[in-house]
């Protein structure tokens, strides 16, 4: 296998947009369980109807309910004694509002059919699940053909631009993709030891100069991946929403976001790694994490995660971290965030409460890069 070497890091994050989400919102359930006959309750399907208010809500005692209907039939009345629920039949007759104690739970299918009213149990449709994380993660591999095919050929001009041959052009490398919205890890890579690319590029440009070259390329990188990708996604939204004869997605559904680190780049010459700095400082506690702005230059949009353990680990993933946000840092600024304000994927708040030694290793990205810190926290 040849040996290949990083030039400059890239990630790209795709989520859906505001105006996506209100779409899914606005999209009905799919039928999927049958429940019972509306004319049979109170009636012939009363206990069938009953055992699945106890199984999906949880609700004991409803077997000495008592079970009305209003004298224009649009509503179902079931009371206890710390009980009380309704259910609504729209006038088109086409969904059912479940109301508990006077907060709406959920809201069935309602379909005529035979005389009859029906009611089923709605699903959500399978892209309209965990913020669309399903979706991006059954089509992983076209999102990163979508990256390569967008950024590549712009990477490469501007590499044939300056003097690198066409047999030594460089190009993107996937390393990852996961969920936290949709983020995939890539890299611009070069075919040859460090060695044998310091001296290609060396022959060519100054390293600081090509550093710079391509982080200003980030804007039209940026720019391409997201109308690709909107593309792609649209069109497979498309595709599914149809099967349903649902409403056509926004054509731009998604938000994106894209970071270029050109860093490695300098790391090639030994004598630039010894003199880089870190602009930032990072501490933590078990109750806050703060963060100092060491530079001249206002930091934005700093998105930071926290990882826990009581052993040392030497891997992690990034979706294994609770992350939060700092939307704006200035220059010599110092902000503490509260450790609970950091939640993972699954929403859960960060505790580093517990009695005993922990590893809280901790990753900082703005818009030059990506830094890795480790804490040790005792007893």
């Amino acid at each position: 296998m040849e040996k290949e070497t990083i030039l400059a890091k890239i990630r790209a994050t795709m989520s859906f947009s505001e105006e996506t989400f209100v779409w899914i919102g606005s999209l009905p359930k799919i039928d999927v369980t049958y429940l019972f006959c509306w004319e049979e309750i109170p009636g012939n399907d009363t206990d069938k109807f009953l055992r699945f208010l106890t199984q999906k809500f949880d609700i004991s005692g409803l077997q000495n309910a008592r079970i009305e209907k209003t004298n224009d039939g649009r509503t179902i009345i079931i009371s206890t004694e710390n009980k009380y629920i309704s259910l609504k039949l729209d006038h088109n007759i086409t969904k059912v509002q479940l109301i508990i104690n006077e907060k709406l739970f959920d809201e069935l299918i309602a379909k005529r059919e035979n005389d009859k009213i029906k009611i089923y149990e709605g699903a959500d449709v399978w892209f309209k699940k965990e913020k669309g994380n399903p979706f991006f993660s059954e089509f992983h591999r076209t999102w990163e053909e979508t990256l390569i095919d967008s950024s590549q050929p712009i990477i490469q001009e501007y590499f044939h631009q300056i003097g690198i041959s066409e047999n030594n052009l460089p190009k993107i490398k996937i390393y990852e993709s996961y969920s936290g919205s949709w983020i995939i890890e890539a890299a611009i890579v070069m075919v040859g030891s460090i060695g044998t690319v310091y001296a290609i590029l060396k022959g060519i440009s100054e390293l600081p100069e090509i550093s710079d070259g391509l982080t200003d390329l980030k804007s039209r990188l940026k720019k391409q991946f997201t109308k690709k990708a909107n593309e792609a996604v649209n069109e497979r939204l498309k595709s599914s929403s149809s099967h349903y004869n649902f409403s056509p997605p926004p054509t731009n559904p998604l938000y994106t976001d894209f970071v270029i680190d050109a860093r490695p780049l300098l790391s090639i010459t030994p004598s630039l790694m010894k003199s880089h700095k870190i602009h930032l400082n990072a501490a933590i506690s078990r109750d806050f994490f703060s963060i100092e702005n060491l530079g001249d230059d206002i930091m934005r949009d700093i998105q930071i995660g926290i990882f826990k353990t009581t052993t040392p680990k030497s891997e992690w993933k990034f979706y294994e971290s609770y992350m939060g946000k700092i939307d704006i840092l200035s220059p010599h600024q110092t902000i503490a965030k509260d450790i609970g304000d950091f939640k993972n994927s699954k929403g859960e708040q960060l505790n580093l409460s517990e009695k005993m030694p922990l590893h809280t290793d901790c990753w900082i990205q703005d818009s030059h890069g990506i830094y890795l810190f480790m804490f040790y926290l005792d007893k």
